[in-house]
C-alpha cells in the first residue's frame, strides 16, 4: 500500500511539473485569460489617419499593465462607437468625463489626469473671457457629441452660438482661420496656454500660408484662461468585470500617491 502511494505521488508531483514547464514555454496561453479590452477614442488628423496615443499616455497603460498584472487590447473607434460598445460591456473606455447622464449607466475609475478645456482663436481677433456669461454672442466650434463638463455645457447652450465640428483638427483649425467662428474649444493635457499655444503653431502653422503680417507666423493664440478644467477616467458598464475595476483603482491609486501620475500629466507632455 505504502508503495503505490509513493508512486502516485510521484506520479502527480511530475505530472504537475510538466505542466508548469508547458506554461513556461507557451506563456502567451497564460496571457490570454488576462486581456483587457480598452475602447478609445480614434482622435484624427485627418480624415483617415489616427493619431497614436502620446509617450506619457503609452507609459501609463505600461505602468497599468504590469501594476495589475494584465494585457491590454487597444480598440480604437469614433468616440460615439466607443461610448456605445462600452456602455453594452465591450470593454473599459478610456478618457470619459462624468456627467449626470453617464453616471446612469457607467462606473468610474479614479481620476486619471485633469483635461483643460482652452478656447483657442485667431491671433488677430480680441477674446475676452474671465467668466462663463463672457461666451454670450460668441460663436464657438465644438465637436459634435462631445461634453465639455456640465457648466460649460450649460453656458454654452445659454450663452453662445454653437457651431458643430467633426473631430478633424485640421478641418476645425481652417474653420477657424476663415474666421467661420470666434474660437473653438481644444482639450488638452497642457496647463500652459503658451505651450499650448506653440504646440498648436508647429502642428497647424502650415495651414495659415495665405494669410498676411504676423498671422502668417502666428495665427493661432489661446485664451489665457481655461474654460473648464475636468477629470478624465476609465468608464465601466456595471458588472463588467467589476474585479478588475478594482485593482485599476488600487492602481491608480498608488500612482497619485508615489508621484507617477504627476510625472506623466503634470509636465509638458514629452515629444
Amino acid at each position: 500500500m505504502e508503495i503505490n502511494t509513493v508512486k502516485a505521488n510521484f506520479m502527480l508531483t511530475s505530472a504537475i511539473a510538466i505542466l508548469g514547464l508547458v506554461i513556461q514555454l507557451n506563456p502567451a496561453a497564460a496571457q490570454d485569460a488576462t486581456k483587457i479590452t480598452i475602447l478609445s477614442n480614434m482622435n484624427s488628423d485627418t480624415a483617415e489617419a489616427t493619431i497614436p496615443f502620446n509617450k506619457n499616455t503609452t507609459e501609463l497603460f505600461k505602468y497599468l499593465e504590469k501594476e495589475t498584472n494584465v494585457q491590454f487590447e487597444f480598440k480604437r473607434y469614433p468616440w460615439k462607437r466607443a461610448l456605445l460598445l462600452a456602455k453594452s460591456g465591450h470593454g473599459f473606455l478610456f478618457g470619459a468625463s462624468i456627467t449626470p447622464n453617464r453616471t446612469l449607466d457607467f462606473k468610474f475609475s479614479e481620476p486619471v489626469y485633469f483635461d483643460y478645456v482652452w478656447i483657442v482663436k485667431r491671433c488677430d481677433t480680441k477674446f475676452v473671457f474671465n467668466k462663463l456669461k463672457d461666451l454670450e454672442g460668441k460663436t464657438i466650434g465644438i465637436v459634435r457629441e462631445t461634453s465639455y463638463g456640465e457648466e460649460l455645457d450649460a453656458a454654452l447652450n445659454n450663452y453662445a452660438r454653437i457651431d458643430y465640428d467633426v473631430n478633424d483638427s485640421v478641418s476645425r483649425m481652417q474653420k477657424l482661420l476663415k474666421q467661420r467662428e470666434d474660437g473653438i474649444l481644444v482639450y488638452s493635457q497642457i496647463g500652459s496656454p503658451d505651450y499650448l499655444q506653440e504646440i498648436l503653431t508647429r502642428q497647424y502653422g502650415r495651414l495659415a500660408i495665405q494669410e498676411t503680417g504676423s498671422m502668417k507666423t502666428r495665427p493661432y493664440c489661446v485664451v489665457p484662461k481655461p474654460a473648464a478644467t475636468i477629470s478624465i477616467h476609465f468608464a465601466v458598464a456595471p458588472g463588467y468585470n467589476d474585479a478588475y475595476l478594482d485593482r485599476l483603482n488600487f492602481a491608480l491609486v498608488k500612482a497619485k500617491q508615489t508621484g507617477e501620475l504627476s510625472r506623466l500629466f503634470l509636465n509638458p507632455p514629452k515629444k
